[in-house]
């Protein structure tokens, strides 16, 4: 059975998922302009290597979700997809993923992204297997950032099933970040890709979606 690892921010979706609940939690009232200022600087310092992804994900979590209680932002979770809908997604990816798993692959979505968004893009597009940054709830409010799911996570996850399942890897994927993962896999498909993506998929012959 063919293992499809899928990234999704810029690669299922048109834009980081995290940045634009933030943006929809900003519209709602749901947290304050300071704290949305803050967290678009660190995601803006990110894009730019100025900013780890640890630093990233502790920076976002302090001014977005940290002391709230879950139940709530759940729900806003829900009215965002609920909301935006398929205008989030780059449906004609979601598409080819989704008859790859009609055809009996095993379809994976692996995200930096926080494991509850990861879960609820998931289920949107009918995907039942994920692997994302896993944020902490402790009587029912936010309490830490836990597991963070770095590029190089994503490697020894798919590395781990190819020695247990023999599996041949797929990687769907728009970031250099995701370099370890490519480079074990047995075909990549850079979606929409980075630069510097795009100059090791002309290295190396990999397949390239645009737009």
């Amino acid at each position: 059975m063919r293992y499809i690892a899928v990234d999704v921010d810029g690669t299922l979706t048109h834009s980081n998922v995290s940045f634009s609940f933030g943006k929809y939690m900003y519209e709602q009232g749901l947290i304050s302009f300071f704290d949305a200022s803050r967290s678009t600087c660190s995601y803006f310092f990110h894009t730019l290597g100025l900013l780890s992804m640890e630093s990233l994900h502790n920076s976002i979590f302090c001014s977005l979700f940290s002391g709230k209680r879950a139940d709530q932002i759940e729900k806003a979770a829900d009215l965002f997809f609920e909301q935006k809908g398929n205008a989030l997604f780059r449906l004609s990816v979601v598409e080819e993923i989704l008859l790859l798993h009609k055809d009996g692959a095993r379809v994976v979505l692996l995200s930096s992204s926080p494991d509850f968004l990861v879960e609820k893009v998931a289920r949107y597009i009918g995907v039942e297997e994920w692997c994302a940054t896993e944020y902490v709830v402790e009587s029912g409010v936010f309490s830490k950032v836990g597991k963070i799911i770095t590029g190089s996570e994503k490697a020894k996850i798919a590395a781990e099933v190819r020695v247990k399942e023999g599996a041949p890897i797929t990687v769907f994927t728009d970031s250099a970040l995701d370099l370890p993962l490519a480079f074990i896999a047995d075909q990549v498909v850079a979606v929409s890709p980075d630069r510097a993506l795009l100059r090791a998929s002309k290295e190396k012959g990999w397949r390239v979606i645009r737009g």
